[in-house]
């Protein structure tokens, strides 16, 4: 199954595709540790806390935040989904309702009677929302203070996204990166930007933003150009989230005369700019451009070459310099001799 372009553009599934298509079945965090959003994000909560898992479908957090001994509540849309989270005996409770709406009625009550979450996770919702602004500022209604959200969206900077749209494909599919049913898309810097966004508009609200890492995807594609072209691959592995498949965030609740550093050093951090490395080095490389395929040794060979031409050209620009300037001493010579010879001449009649 692709999870970034797909090979055909699958605009919308049919409704069979969509039954319980984020389903797992016995799926085990902890086999997938290095590849896994929900084991990383559950990294963050501590032992015992009072935890909304927004989107729970069948459950993935429950079972490992159970072994923390958390209390866990859950949230889904889909009845059957909830209904299977419930039945598996790790939720306290999952409230059906679309939370795109509003809070489910029934969760608000509690709230109204005094439940508060120390912990909120949207693992991979936000993107499926048209407000997903609106949501977040709703939720965080029902936080302890000092309490946290934890999030994973999927990484539009993805190198198979940005090299396929150079080719004109834009190709959902029907789970990943470009899910049919995306309506959001981010990389680390516009989710940070989001965050300072919320932070300056809503009264009463402000986060801090700790960028948690990424789970990683290679496909077809993106080994292929790894193989083929190095030089280019090299490049775009500058940017650290080239092949990250998720990116995950923990907000953390602030008082009002609290700073969000680390989402300041999130926004102030210098990104590399790709484009800017791809003109110098295309700009520099006329033997790269006409013979793409070049191997590693090849390359290095070139490179070499490359460098030797560029110290010589170098050294003929000063031998020119050096040329220019005692051909100017010379014809400052040439010019006083000749007034010399005049004189003398003028002498010569005097006498």
């Amino acid at each position: 199954m692709e999870l970034a372009n797909g090979k055909v553009n699958k605009f919308f599934s049919l409704n069979s595709e969509n039954q319980n298509k984020y389903y797992i079945e016995n799926f085990d965090a902890k086999e997938h540790k290095a590849t896994s959003n929900v084991w990383r994000l559950s990294e963050e909560v501590k032992s015992g806390s009072v935890v909304l898992d927004v989107g729970c479908a069948q459950g993935k957090f429950g079972g490992i935040l159970r072994e923390k001994d958390c209390v866990i509540y859950g949230v889904d849309i889909d009845s059957e989904a909830a209904k299977y989270a419930e039945s598996a005996g790790f939720y306290k409770k999952v409230f059906i309702g679309d939370v795109a709406q509003d809070i489910p009625k029934e969760l608000w009550q509690l709230h109204e009677n005094g439940l508060l979450f120390d912990v909120i996770i949207f693992s991979d919702i936000f993107e499926h929302l048209v407000e997903p602004t609106n949501v977040l500022v709703s939720f965080s209604r029902l936080l302890k203070c000092g309490g946290i959200v934890l999030v994973s969206v999927p990484n539009a900077a993805h190198m198979d996204i940005g090299l396929n749209l150079l080719n004109g494909r834009f190709n959902y599919t029907d789970m990943g990166i470009l899910d049919n049913t995306h309506c959001k898309f981010f990389t680390k810097s516009s989710f940070a930007q989001w965050i300072a966004q919320i932070n300056a508009y809503f009264d009463g609200i402000k986060f801090d933003c700790k960028f948690l890492g990424t789970t990683i995807y290679y496909n077809d594609f993106t080994n292929n150009i790894k193989k083929k072209y190095k030089e280019l691959y090299y490049i775009l592995s500058e940017m650290p989230e080239f092949n990250a498949l998720q990116i995950l965030f923990k907000l953390s609740l602030l008082n009002e005369a609290e700073e969000p550093v680390e989402l300041n050093a999130l926004l102030n951090k210098k990104a590399s700019i790709i484009s800017d490395r791809l003109g110098e080095t295309l700009s520099g490389s006329k033997i790269q451009i006409m013979l793409p395929s070049l191997s590693e040794s090849e390359c290095y060979i070139y490179e070499e070459l490359q460098e030797r031409i560029d110290k010589m050209l170098v050294w003929e620009e000063s031998q020119q310099k050096t040329i220019e300037e005692a051909q100017k001493y010379i014809s400052s010579l040439e010019e006083r001799i000749g007034k010399m010879l005049v004189w003398e001449e003028s002498q010569q009649k005097t006498i």
